[in-house]
């Protein structure tokens, strides 16, 4: 994996998907969004998830962190660079208009449904 130099700060999860592709070695990545989501989820956060929360949630976070945050019960680091890494895996896999909403709206076996705030 190399790092660019200025990381970019994603807004949506196609963007994020989008950096990932950028920054990731393509074969890698074809391998693992080939991967059962959760086990894609376990594999992924200490290299994606790792490189995730030091570039996009760490110090200064990226929009996109802040408004998955706002979103959720358990805004720790850890939670937020799941829900981009799931985004990003149901991206790479032909969802390619997923939006935040629908990522937090998601079945309760995802980490979104599992974490997502609950109406007022």
């Amino acid at each position: 994996m190399s790092e660019p130099e200025a990381a970019r700060k994603p807004s949506t999860l196609r963007e994020a998907a989008e950096i990932v592709r950028e920054t990731f070695p393509p074969e890698k990545l074809a391998r693992w969004s080939k991967l059962p989501l959760f086990n894609a989820r376990m594999q992924a956060h200490f290299g994606m998830g790792m490189w995730i929360r030091n570039q996009w949630i760490h110090q200064d976070p990226a929009p996109l962190a802040a408004r998955i945050r706002e979103g959720i019960l358990f805004g720790d680091a850890d939670t937020i660079s799941g829900l981009i890494v799931e985004g990003i895996w149901r991206i790479l896999n032909g969802e390619d208009d997923l939006t935040l909403e629908a990522l937090l709206n998601a079945p309760m076996y995802t980490w979104a449904g599992y974490y997502k705030r609950p109406s007022e």
